[in-house]
């Protein structure tokens, strides 16, 4: 059976809480299911989820432009997040704004992520040029928080590396993409 794209639901919380957890093999974070809930009633997120045979394989979420970059200076964005998880916070954030520079007229591509069983499959490509398309149309830039695996995957999608920010469990690389593309 074809992989399919859908819209995300707030049924599918669960079911993308259980595969994050199994990808990252480590437990269910707080952090990353308040953030699902939040994204989910978000009127300006647009999530998608890749299924086959019904069964969700992958999600892919945009914060488009008219969240004013919200999703990292909101006082209630930082107000859950733990100590280490606020140092390392800190760290993205400063390097986020020497890239950025407060310009938050563009779209944030967060949230995603594929079963590695899948990852041989065009799901990934086209979850993330499902969000670009729109990103395109409304004529925004498109920013991501790339890991070392993700990199490559953005860069053939025609993401560009700004910064890297060196983390303990790997780095990370903030990556812009035009809206001209």
């Amino acid at each position: 059976m074809a992989i399919k794209l859908e819209p995300f639901t707030p049924a599918d919380i669960p079911s993308a809480i259980a595969l994050h957890t199994r990808i990252i093999n480590g437990p269910a974070s707080e952090a990353r299911e308040y953030e699902w809930q939040l994204a989910v009633v978000n009127p300006h997120a647009k999530i998608v989820k890749a299924t086959l045979d019904g069964e969700l394989i992958g999600a892919a979420g945009f914060l488009t432009h008219e969240t004013l970059g919200l999703q990292w200076t909101s006082p209630e964005r930082r107000a859950w997040a733990g100590s280490a998880e606020k140092e390392l916070e800190e760290r993205l954030e400063e390097a986020r704004e020497e890239v950025l520079h407060g310009d938050y007229d563009l779209w944030h591509a967060y949230l995603s992520f594929l079963a590695p069983e899948h990852r041989d499959t065009s799901a990934w490509s086209d979850m993330i040029t499902w969000g670009l398309e729109q990103a395109d149309e409304a004529e925004k830039r498109v920013y991501v928080q790339a890991s070392t695996s993700e990199r490559v995957m953005y860069e053939k999608l025609g993401f560009r590396m700004k910064a890297v920010v060196p983390l303990p469990e790997g780095d990370r690389y903030l990556m812009l993409r035009r809206a001209d593309l």
